[in-house]
């Protein structure tokens, strides 16, 4: 993957949310009803490369009500595999 590419990707932050290539979206922090000011929601989006081992991981949050959201960091992340056990009776 070139810079080129990697600019031409991050050039319109909301075209590029608006796609349908995102791959995941994690909730981490939700805001229910009106949060106190300064809180945020917080959320992690996943999307491809044109290097099947690099993704782009966006940090979305919102505002204290919870409705507009922005971009609050963009990093370059692998996947990581791990697998898990659970028991069940």
């Amino acid at each position: 993957m070139t810079f080129q590419e990697l600019n031409e990707k991050l050039r319109d932050l909301q075209k590029f949310r608006l796609s349908k290539d995102r791959i995941s979206r994690e909730v981490v922090k939700e805001i229910d009803d009106y949060g106190s000011q300064g809180d945020s929601g917080i959320a992690y989006e996943i999307y491809p490369t044109s290097d099947p081992e690099v993704f782009i991981k966006l940090t979305i949050n919102t505002d204290s009500y919870g409705d507009e959201e922005f971009v609050g960091g963009i990093e370059f992340v692998q996947k990581i595999t791990k697998e898990v056990t659970t028991w069940k009776s």
